[in-house]
């Protein structure tokens, strides 16, 4: 016999914010450092700025909502060691 469909887990944007400022945080670095290639200085350091903001309460959030989560984590790591 055919069973009801399992009800889907929702997603809501408290889960996804601190991984999106995370992600904004990598896209702001590597946009400064593009910045910095083609000679525009002022912009880089404005995005590099920008990032460190971004890295520096991806976390605080995370765990201000409670969402946190391992892959938080490693993509943490990995944006800080990008950027």
């Amino acid at each position: 016999m055919l069973q009801p469909p399992k009800p889907r887990s929702e997603l809501h944007l408290a889960q996804l914010l601190p991984n999106l400022m995370t992600i904004s945080a990598m896209c702001s670095g590597l946009t400064g450092i593009r910045f910095a290639i083609t000679d525009q200085f002022q912009a880089a350091v404005g995005m590099i700025l920008v990032a460190a903001v971004l890295d520096g309460l991806d976390g605080r959030v995370a765990r201000l909502l409670r969402s946190e989560s391992e892959i938080g984590a490693e993509l943490d790591s990995l944006v800080d060691f990008v950027n």
